[in-house]
């Protein structure tokens, strides 16, 4: 079992001094290559709901310019293969997130499943692969980025070794986003996984190692909305981070079915646009580094 993310004396100190650790990530961030302030906008579509979801709230992106990537389980590609396959055609980027499904519906709300840490390695490899195939039978192409289900939970190294291995093999993949921001404090934005590049998740500015995330901000489990100090948090780290001149990837991920007529995260993501932060996805971001100075 992970840590409580509030019960870790790092999280306590940050919260303090979070400048330290801003300026340390800013500092790493420069090596590798970025020199301004980027935000990586990342979907996890993990229940039916997400579908409708996504395709509304790419929309609203696309005519924006904000780039969005969305990391789809296998099953729900399938089921709603047609919202997904028009939000690709229309310019969205897509990760594979595994074959099976990551939830599902009792006792009126959604469980999560399919944790990775619960299975034997061979059980990941198989469910890895099986993303991959449905991925190129659903969008036609095939994945270039790769994200386990559920922050946090196959994070030792033997367990990214597992995941790395198995992407090294497909043959296809330049990068995962599946580790958490205590990956981000010790490397910067991104590490080098052995060929491939590994974008960790970041915190607020004020919980810079603490998850950032809609389920995080949920008002309540049944009605799966987040709450608007979700965006409020988020346009706060930009400003901040603006007005202290410190470059940063934002790598921030949510569910879509949370954010549904959420203004608030709407508003924040005009805002940070407006203060000058570029919203860019992976394989842009990948564009931006020098690989000579990524960290291993």
């Amino acid at each position: 079992m992970l840590p409580h993310p509030l019960r870790t004396s790092q999280n306590f100190f940050y919260r303090a001094v979070p400048l330290l650790f801003w300026r340390k990530y800013a500092s790493r961030a420069k090596k590798a290559g970025v020199g301004s302030l980027l935000v990586v906008l990342s979907y996890d579509c993990d229940t039916d709901e997400d579908a409708e979801a996504s395709a509304e709230l790419f929309g609203w992106l696309k005519k924006r310019g904000m780039a969005a990537t969305f990391a789809v389980p296998g099953e729900q590609l399938k089921t709603a293969s047609n919202i997904y396959r028009a939000i690709n055609e229309g310019g969205a980027k897509f990760m594979n997130h595994g074959g099976a499904a990551h939830t599902e519906w009792r006792e009126g709300r959604y469980w999560s499943t399919t944790f990775y840490d619960q299975m034997t390695f061979d059980e990941v490899e198989v469910d890895i692969r099986l993303g991959h195939a449905i991925f190129q039978d659903v969008l036609g192409e095939a994945p270039r980025g790769f994200r386990a289900p559920h922050f946090g939970h196959f994070s030792a190294t033997k367990q990214l070794d597992v995941i790395y291995d198995t992407l090294r093999s497909l043959g296809t993949y330049t990068y995962s986003s599946t580790t958490t921001s205590r990956v981000a404090h010790r490397y910067g934005p991104v590490r080098d996984a052995g060929g491939l590049l590994e974008f960790p998740i970041v915190g607020s500015f004020y919980w810079p190692i603490r998850f950032f995330d809609s389920y995080g901000h949920l008002i309540d489990k049944q009605t799966r909305r987040s709450s608007d100090a979700y965006g409020k948090e988020f346009l706060r780290t930009v400003e901040i981070l603006k007005k202290n001149g410190l470059p940063a990837v934002l790598n921030y991920y949510a569910d879509p079915s949370h954010l549904v007529g959420n203004t608030a995260y709407l508003d924040a993501l005009e805002g940070a646009k407006a203060l000058g932060a570029e919203f860019v996805d992976f394989d842009a971001l990948s564009l931006r580094l020098n690989p000579e100075r990524v960290l291993a």
